[in-house]
C-alpha cells in the first residue's frame, strides 16, 4: 500500500512572484514616460533673448521684461507649454544655442532663407514700422538728399555700424550685400551700439523706431543729441518670429501659433 500524501502548493511564494511583477510594471510605467518626455523635449522650453529694449531685455533686478517678451511668455502659457529658464545672451551665442539638440526658442527674429535651413519658425508675432537710420544731429548736413539706405552705403565717408550676427531684414540685409560696405562690425548688442554712436566711432546705425528712445535714455544718452531718417528702399517694417531649435516638437509650435493667433498684439 502506497503511501498518499496531498500535493503541497507554495502560495507564499507565487504571492511573492506577483506582487514584484505588479511592482515592475508599476515602476515601468512611471518611468517609461518620463524617459520618452526628456528624449521628445517635453520637459519644457528654454528661452534665450538679447537685450534690446523695449522688445526684450533684463529689468533693474535682472528678470526677463520687454512688450515683445510678455507676449511670448503669455503664448506660452495659454499653450501649456512650460518654459524651463529665461536668460539673456548675446544675439551670436542664441544663434549658435539654438543649433543644440535642446528644446531651445528665441524671440522677435528676422526671419531669411539661411535661418529657415537651420532653424524652426513661428506664425508672426510682430511686425516693425520703417526702418531708418539713426546718426548724431550734429551730422544732420552730411545726410542730407540721402534719402535711401543704398545711398547712405555709397558715400564711402559715412560708415555704418552693424551688429555682427544680426539681421536687419531681407531687404536691407540685400541692399548691404548688394553694395559691400565698409561697415564697422560690432560684437554685443544695440546697447553697446548705441554707445558707439554717440562716440563717433561710425557715423550712423540702422534700427525701427519703437527701439530707438527706449535705448538711448536705457544708456544714459541724451535723446536731444540723435537724430533719425527712413529710408525709401525699405519701406515694409520687418517681422518679427519665435525661433526655435530643431529639438522643440512641432506639436508645441502648433500649440503656439494658436495661442499667438487668439493674442491681442500690443
Amino acid at each position: 500500500m502506497h503511501n498518499w500524501r496531498p500535493k503541497t502548493y507554495h502560495r507564499p511564494a507565487s504571492r511573492a512572484l506577483c506582487f514584484a511583477g505588479a511592482l515592475l510594471l508599476v515602476v515601468c510605467c512611471v518611468l517609461l514616460p518620463a524617459r520618452i518626455g526628456m528624449a521628445d523635449g517635453s520637459r519644457g522650453l528654454e528661452v534665450q533673448y538679447i537685450d534690446f529694449p523695449p522688445y526684450y531685455y533684463p529689468d533693474a533686478e535682472g528678470r526677463p521684461d520687454g512688450f515683445l517678451l510678455k507676449l511670448a511668455r503669455h503664448a506660452f502659457e495659454r499653450a501649456g507649454v512650460p518654459v524651463l529658464s529665461w536668460e539673456c545672451l548675446p544675439a551670436k551665442r542664441v544663434l549658435v544655442n539654438l543649433q543644440l539638440d535642446r528644446p531651445l526658442v528665441s524671440i522677435g527674429w528676422f526671419w531669411t532663407p539661411e535661418r529657415e535651413s537651420v532653424y524652426k519658425f513661428s506664425r508672426l508675432l510682430y511686425e516693425n514700422k520703417q526702418l531708418r537710420a539713426v546718426y548724431l544731429k550734429k551730422q544732420a548736413a552730411r545726410f542730407e538728399g540721402r534719402n535711401t539706405l543704398a545711398d547712405l552705403l555709397r558715400d564711402k565717408k559715412l560708415r555704418l555700424g552693424l551688429l555682427d550676427g544680426y539681421s536687419l531684414g531681407p531687404t536691407a540685409d540685400a541692399i548691404i550685400r548688394r553694395e559691400k560696405p565698409d561697415a564697422v562690425r560690432v560684437v554685443g548688442g544695440y546697447g553697446r551700439m548705441i554707445g558707439m554712436l554717440a562716440e563717433e566711432r561710425f557715423a550712423y546705425l540702422l534700427m525701427s523706431p519703437e527701439a530707438i528712445e527706449s535705448l538711448i535714455r536705457k544708456n544714459h544718452l541724451n535723446p536731444a543729441i540723435f537724430e533719425s531718417q527712413p529710408l525709401a528702399d525699405v519701406i515694409e517694417g520687418n517681422k518679427r518670429y519665435l525661433m526655435y531649435s530643431r529639438a522643440v516638437p512641432d506639436e508645441w509650435i502648433r500649440r503656439i501659433d494658436n495661442a499667438l493667433k487668439e493674442l491681442p498684439k500690443e
